[in-house]
This record gives structure tokens, sequence and C-alpha cells, in this order.
């Protein structure tokens, strides 16, 4: 094996030294090297690079199995090998600056920085782009011959965009004219007109790229197809749509925000005029959802993670088998507060829902603690065993509303009953001598604002209610 690598500094252009023509009027550093053989001619001044080769220089770095590099023209030309198999390896692969581009065959002036892939394929925010050849006119601009774009990342997309004449702006746009959508390689729309595609880093307001799929019931859907907003640092929103050729469309308005580690969280607003099929009415479903935690002092917190909805809104609405499947929607709201003297208080809210049936149960919850105290010390003389009496005491507060039905249609049954729990305890540590003793008493009362009667039969023993 053999490896060469070359530092280079540049000279006159005149000069025979190979790195007059690399550096252009600045001092670069090249560095080449190669598995197999390193071939250079003066005569013609070329270098062959073979077998794993590779060339760095500047930021950009080309890698391939052949690269043969011409100092007086300033190109370089890469390309694989076949193995013995028939195989074609090592094929070249181009990084310039965050950018990669592959290719069969690759070649490049490193002084204008221009460059052409023969079936090339290069990845950017979100998406990527082939096409029969891709010609690098500029550090930012490149053309696409025969160019295909697509943020479906399977070895073979499912869905694409073509277009026999593209135009990539380095993290800006695509521009496709005309465009020509296909699904499961299959032309489903054409737009004579041209058309772009914002690809820029970071977050910016733009059009959502739609990732359509292919449905049984609802035939071809374009799913998440919309606009995002960048409102700020704090907030942001989406609107989208799954749209469909068969089964109507379902549109979703989607916040977030975000106030430094206080305050965070994020809403939903959902309406679906859907159908199963051409022959089924449309059913119109609407649902929200929000989830919301904030840090209002180090010891108070308030998090809420909540979900309303109409009757079958996941099983209409939803493209994942996962939600059409699910039956039940919780909600739960949570205040908490501990006082300076360790007092503390709670406040909650949970809701269940049966998406099948409408059934419903809510429950408000109220809590109140006092940790141990000790009520006497100031009362007792010091190191009595009144002194050191501990009490505390908790009580809670629960309202339920239940509302239930067996069936998805037909009357509600509804129950109503309230609870308030109050548990005081009370700890001893009286000392009689050398021996100290510690006895606790602990009460629980309920409190139920219903009547019940309970008896018990005669005849078989059972409890009636």
């Amino acid at each position: 094996a053999v490896a060469l690598w070359c530092t280079i500094v540049a000279t006159a252009r005149d000069s025979l030294n190979v790195s007059a023509s690399l550096a252009s009027s600045t001092d670069t550093v090249v560095v080449f090297t190669a598995r197999d053989t390193a071939h250079l001619r003066v005569s013609d001044r070329s270098l062959r690079l073979r077998g794993s080769a590779r060339v760095d220089m500047r930021d950009q770095r080309l890698e391939a199995n052949v690269i043969v590099i011409n100092f007086d023209q300033a190109t370089m030309r890469a390309e694989g090998l076949r193995d013995s198999s028939g195989l074609l390896t090592g094929m070249p692969v181009f990084r310039d600056a965050g950018t990669e581009y592959a290719g069969r065959s690759m070649t490049y002036n490193f002084e204008s920085r221009k460059g052409r892939v023969e079936f090339g394929e290069t990845s950017i925010d979100g998406g990527y782009y082939y096409g029969s050849a891709i010609k690098r006119v500029s550090e930012q601009t490149a053309y696409v011959d025969g160019g295909c774009y697509t943020t479906c990342d399977a070895p073979h997309p499912h869905f694409y965009f073509t277009s026999p004449k593209m135009k990539v702006v380095a993290n800006e746009k695509i521009f496709l004219d005309p465009l020509i959508w296909y699904v499961d390689d299959i032309p489903i729309f054409v737009l004579p007109l041209g058309m772009y595609f914002p690809i820029e880093r970071g977050r910016r307001s733009g059009i959502i790229v739609p990732s359509p799929v292919v449905t049984a019931d609802r035939g071809i859907v374009l799913q998440n197809l919309g606009y995002y907003f960048a409102i700020s640092d704090v907030v942001d929103a989406e609107l989208t749509t799954d749209l469909t050729t068969k089964g109507g469309f379902t549109l979703f308005g989607r916040a977030q925000y975000v106030l430094g580690d206080q305050l965070r969280g994020n809403a939903e607003l959902r309406f679906g005029y859907t159908r199963f099929s051409v022959t089924d009415p449309f059913s119109m479903n609407f649902g929200a959802s929000i989830r919301h935690t904030q840090q209002m002092r180090p010891n108070e917190s308030l998090v809420a993670d909540v979900f309303f909805a109409t009757q079958r809104l996941l099983q209409n609405t939803s493209l994942n088998p996962l939600d059409r499947v699910q039956q039940n929607a919780r909600s739960n709201v949570s205040y908490q507060r501990t006082f300076y003297n360790g007092m503390t208080f709670n406040a909650g809210y949970s809701r269940d829902q049966n998406m099948i049936n409408g059934s419903t149960t809510h429950r408000p919850t109220v809590s109140f603690g006092i940790p141990q105290v000790l009520p006497f010390r100031s009362l007792a003389p010091a190191g009595s065993w009144l002194s050191e009496v501990q009490f505390s005491y908790r009580a809670t507060g629960t309202y339920t509303a239940s509302l239930q039905r067996p069936a998805d249609t037909g009357a509600f049954n509804v129950s109503e009953n309230s609870l308030v729990e109050h548990r005081p305890s009370l700890t001893l540590t009286p000392r009689f001598g050398n021996v100290q003793i510690a006895p606790s008493i602990s009460f629980s009362e309920n409190w139920y604002f219903q009547r019940q009667s309970e008896t018990i039969d005669p005849e078989d023993s059972t409890l009636r209610v």
C-alpha cells in the first residue's frame, strides 16, 4: 500500500511547483492520500490517485476510488471502480462547507469552485434531491437535469416531485418548472407553472411540504400540508391539513410556546369533515388539546394536560392506527402550593371520556395538609412530654359527576357523589424514668353528601344497598 501526503504552499503561477495552480493567489494547504497508488506525471502536471483516494483542501473534501487531478486546468475528476463481480464501488462523494454531493462520476474546478456530478444526489435541510446531472455554477447555486425532490427518506422514495428544470439555491429555495408529483412512481398531478419549496435552515416561516399516503378507504392523502409561522423566539404556530381524494379533510391549528424554564406548552385545534367510503355520509368532528407547564415560584406550580373532543374524533380523523383504536381521552390539571410553614394546598381536575360511546366522568379534587407541628411547645414546660406532642392533619374533598351509557346512542345515566376525608394524627412521647413510649392516635372520618342505606337480607345474609 502506498500513501502520499503533499503539503503545498502557493508560489508563482508559472512555477513547476504543483501548488501554483491550486493556490490561485492564496496560500493553500492540500493533502492527498491513496491506499493503492499515487502516480504523479510531471510532463502533463497531473496526479492520479487510486484506492480509497481522498483530497482535502480548505473546507472541502473529495473521496472516491479514483481521483485524477490536472494542475494546469485546475480540475479534479473522480469516479468509482468495478469490483470482481462487476459492481461499481467507491463512487465519489464531495463535501463542501456542510453540503454533501454523491454520484457516479464527478468533475470539479477548484479555482472557480464549479463542478458537475453525473447521476448525482444530495441532501438538504429536511429533504433530498437527485438528478441525471447536477451542475454547480457557484457556491450557492446548482442546476439539476431530470431533477427529483422529496422529503421521504426511503431508499426508493414513496413520493417525489420531478422537473426537467430544477434550480437549487443553497439554504434558500428549490425551483421546479414545471412540477410533476409522483406517488409510488405514478404521476398524480402536473403543475405547468413554476413553483419553489423553501429550504432555509433554522426557524423560518414557510410552506410545509406534505407527505402523500395511499389508503384503501380514503384514496390518496396529502398529509400535513400547510404553512409554518415563526412568530418569535418564544412562540411559533402552524396551520395544516390532511386532504384526501375520497374521504374529506381534517384541519389542524397548532401552536407552541417556551419562556425559559418557567413557562412552556402547546395547543392544538382540530376540525374534521370526513368519511370512510364514498357511500357514507360525511361526519363533522371537533377537538381541542393543551399541554401547559408553569413554575410560578419555587414552591408553586401548575401543570395541565387537557383534551376535549367530540365522539369518535380520533377514529374519524387520525391516520395513525394507534389513535384509531384508542377508546379513552384523559385530561388532568394540577395546582400545587407549599407555604413557608410547610402547609400544602393542592387542587386538581381530571376528566375521562370514552371516545366510542361518549361516556364522561369529571372529578375535581381539593386537598389541604398541615405537617407535623408541636402545638403545646409554647404552653408546656420545656422538656415535658406535653411539649413534644406532635399533631398533623390532612383533608381531601372530591366531587365526582359521571355520565354513562352502554351504547353509542341512547340516554345517559347521571350519577353524582361528594366526599370529604379528614385525617388528623396525634403522636405522644411520654417518659417514665428511663423508659420512653411513643403511642400515636390516628383518626379517619369521611363525610358523604348523600344518603346510603344498607340492610342484611335475613334469608341469605347478603348485603343490600
